[in-house]
């Protein structure tokens, strides 16, 4: 398995925990979270639960881009309204805002070494 590296935060005011992996290709995870990728994946956007706390878990490979990160931001931001039984309001959307912002910013800092683009 050749992962890269991988970063636990927690998750501010919605709880759980965000869990950042980057892989040279993203059938490296497939034994260890019993996934089944294929050899097409950029990314790809998972959960468990442990010990009574969720973990969304973002694995990417080493040639994600901006626009891979923005999109698997979006399955993060759906799963956890899922999990907290939370429906999108598009009328009153600044809780999802604030999260794809939030969720962007740590998934970029992460690919690029602690490093925010502008």
């Amino acid at each position: 398995m050749a992962i890269i590296k991988k970063k636990k935060i927690k998750i501010p005011v919605y709880f759980g925990n965000l869990i950042l992996i980057k892989v040279d290709k993203l059938t490296d995870i497939n034994k260890e979270y019993e996934l089944t990728l294929g050899e097409d994946h950029q990314a790809c956007v998972f959960d468990e639960m442990i010990k009574g706390i969720h973990n969304y878990i973002v694995a990417y490979d080493k040639t994600s881009t901006d626009k891979v990160i923005a999109h698997e931001c979006v399955h993060l931001i759906n799963r956890l309204y899922i999990d907290r039984g939370i429906k999108l309001d598009l009328v009153n959307d600044e809780h999802q805002a604030y999260l794809m912002g939030w969720f962007f910013d740590e998934c970029q800092k992460f690919l690029n070494n602690g490093k925010k683009k502008i």
